[in-house]
């Protein structure tokens, strides 16, 4: 279990410090996002040793039984046509 937790927040922290180093070189004017091809970018932020994080897919977590439904006045556009209760 400590483990895992540890994975997490180490991950988070790589995350938190590509954000930090990103945020600095383009004020800094060392990165320029502007006026440039997203390939560019991807490619100039490689070489710069920043470190590359996968797109998350928009799917749902597991169902989980026994677990509250979604509020009625919140619909959630994946779910709709399907019971708000996961478990049934």
């Amino acid at each position: 279990m400590q483990e895992v937790q540890l994975e997490t927040l180490q991950y988070e922290l790589l995350k938190v410090d590509n954000k930090v180093r990103f945020i600095l070189g383009v004020v800094k004017g060392e990165i320029i996002v502007n006026n440039r091809k997203r390939e560019d970018l991807l490619a100039d932020l490689k070489k710069r040793g920043f470190s590359p994080f996968p797109k998350k897919s928009k799917s749902l977590d597991p169902p989980v039984v026994g677990a509250d439904p979604l509020p009625e006045n919140e619909e959630n556009p994946e779910l709709v046509g399907e019971s708000h209760y996961w478990f049934v």
